[in-house]
């Protein structure tokens, strides 16, 4: 472990402890520090459109809530359940990336017929059709899904934000995982 770490552990506490106290400017640091990490979880979960608003509510309820932080888990994880929580809630993000989705699809840019763009073409297809039918996942498994694979979280860190058990984190995995494998499979017959 790096000779640091401990001190910068101490220094976010401090920093914590300074917030529940209401020093704002505490608050404004911690903003600061993890502003860019939340707001690169909430893009993934809830879309590029609904991220800015999403990390407004994120830190206004974190700032409410900041007494009720306990330091019996770090800092981090208790900011990025808050976002976890506030991209479920987040009903209207599901529409308006289906409606961009849909948008997106049904427009036919004019290109060039060259291989290479071709190629390019069909790999945007493609992810379009994977962005499509992965919002028809139910909300709480397509997050669980993201925060596994996308965020790269392991197992452990996917529950925690989402506060249930690793085997309901695994089940949810597992069933926005077999949705997408069947959705996937039935277009391409």
């Amino acid at each position: 472990m790096d000779v640091a770490a401990p001190e910068l552990v101490r220094f976010r506490d401090a920093l914590v402890e300074r917030c529940q106290t209401g020093d704002e400017a505490a608050f404004a640091r911690l903003y600061h520090q993890y502003a860019g990490q939340v707001h690169r979880r909430l893009t993934v979960l809830t879309g590029a459109g609904d991220a800015d608003d999403a990390l407004q509510q994120v830190f206004i309820i974190a700032f409410d809530k900041i007494h009720s932080f306990n330091h019996t888990s770090k800092f981090s994880s208790w900011l990025y359940g808050i976002a976890t929580r506030v991209a479920l809630n987040a009903g209207r993000s599901r529409r308006r990336w289906l409606a961009a989705m849909d948008s997106l699809a049904s427009s036919s840019p004019t290109r060039r017929d060259t291989a290479p763009q071709e190629a390019g073409a069909d790999s945007l297809s493609q992810l379009e059709r994977l962005h499509r039918l992965l919002a028809k996942v139910s909300a709480k498994n397509r997050v669980a899904f993201l925060l596994y694979f996308v965020e790269d979280l392991d197992l452990h860190e996917v529950a925690t934000h989402l506060g249930i058990s690793e085997k309901a984190a695994w089940a949810r995995i597992n069933r926005a995982r077999q949705q997408l494998l069947d959705s996937w499979h039935r277009g391409a017959r």
